[in-house]
């Protein structure tokens, strides 16, 4: 996946709507208020995510299009792919947020999963939109499109991913920010051409600094996590007043990774997240010195990429070895027993692990030597309660 700029993001998705057959009925850029987002956002009040999605959705402009076309929820809901970003990535790679999303809240755009919800929405950015009055308008000047119009329409939001105040220069001159909901962030060089200072004008650190040279390294500060999760960063190191981020090499492009980071470090301010927990670092996936690079790699793309996927959903998956290719893991928490954990494994962490280690020639579900015994014995008890009831 490519990180593309905010520019690039929105024609690319413009002619995802355009080629799938969606006529654009209304369209507006708008500065979200924090009453309308807060509105538009009702159903996720009280959720861990709902503060910083309307902190993000009110931080700077968004584009709205109100969509008609056949099944048109329908259709745009497949387009957009699946609301987490990471899980789009490698399930469905050729949707928009699979092509375009940098995490949960980033994730490129909104769209109705209903009619009572798009008239809702459509309510809140489109004020004075007459469902009945458009459907004779010329603008749907064909027959078919004029039938049953509330029945095919839905509202897709984009929200712009570089949109944020950089030092004292707008990303989009002409419109004002919130001043209670901007961040100012200054960019200082180094002497190392591969690493930038970012300032983002508060207190990082109350003394002393950090320095996370790998994924595994960062278990301490869920700030130096989620900068690992952004592809091109080899390293992190944080300040009293400043992080430091270092990129792989010369050829990853500071253009290309310098959003992704701003709107990182801007996210994580506003989530109310400790920079620094007293939290251990994940057993199985910690470096051991025996480790060969390919076990190595494998650890870190378990820990920074697919492991915060699973745990999203009430599980966890954990590392168990890695040979002749197969790497082996274990389902835990809600993970088990699920039917889908199948494809969680073979889609999902399989086609991630293979993509960036050539040496995985697939991956193993395994259960501990304990688990057997209880699954064993839990089993013995089922089939004592069977051979009780017969006998009643």
């Amino acid at each position: 996946m490519y990180h593309l700029s905010a520019l690039l993001t929105q024609q690319e998705v413009r002619k995802a709507i355009l080629s799938s057959g969606f006529l654009v009925v209304r369209s507006r850029r708008l500065l979200l208020s924090l009453e309308d987002a807060q509105k538009f956002y009702a159903e996720h009040e009280g959720k861990f995510f709902y503060s910083r999605l309307i902190s993000y959705m009110t931080s700077g402009p968004i584009q709205v299009h109100l969509l008609a076309r056949p099944d048109a929820i329908l259709v745009w809901r497949r387009l957009l792919g699946p609301t987490r970003s990471y899980r789009a990535q490698f399930i469905a790679p050729h949707t928009i947020r699979g092509r375009f999303g940098v995490s949960d809240t980033r994730n490129v755009a909104h769209g109705s999963d209903s009619d009572e919800a798009a008239r809702r929405e459509t309510a809140i950015m489109f004020p004075n939109f007459d469902w009945d009055e458009c459907a004779t308008q010329k603008e749907l000047r064909n027959k078919e499109e004029r039938m049953n119009l509330v029945r095919r329409v839905t509202l897709g939001m984009v929200g712009l991913m570089e949109r944020r105040v950089v030092g004292s220069c707008h990303l989009f001159p002409g419109l004002s920010y919130p001043s209670s909901r901007s961040m100012f962030i200054q960019t200082q060089d180094t002497p190392n051409p591969n690493s930038l200072k970012f300032h983002p004008g508060v207190k990082v650190l109350e003394s002393g600094t950090l320095d996370f040279q790998s994924p595994g390294e960062a278990h301490v500060s869920p700030l130096a996590r989620q900068l690992f999760r952004i592809d091109g960063v080899k390293a992190v190191f944080l300040g009293p007043t400043f992080v430091t981020v270092t990129k792989v090499d010369d050829e990853m492009e500071w253009s290309v990774l310098k959003p992704e980071i701003f709107a990182t470090i801007m996210d994580f301010f506003s989530s109310g997240l400790p920079i620094v927990t007293g939290e251990l670092p994940s057993p199985d996936t910690q470096i051991e010195g025996d480790d060969d690079e390919t076990v190595i790699l494998i650890k870190e793309l378990l820990d920074t990429r697919i492991r915060p996927v699973v745990q999203e959903d009430g599980g966890d998956i954990v590392y168990r070895g890695f040979k002749n290719g197969i790497v082996k893991l274990k389902l835990q928490g809600s993970c088990v027993g699920c039917s889908s954990s199948l494809v969680t494994l073979k889609s999902g962490v399989q086609n991630m692990l293979q993509f960036y280690i050539p040496e995985v020639l697939g991956v193993e579900e395994v259960q501990d030597e304990v688990d057997n015994i209880a699954h064993k014995e839990f089993e013995k008890f089922e089939q004592k309660l069977r051979h009780e009831d017969e006998k009643t």
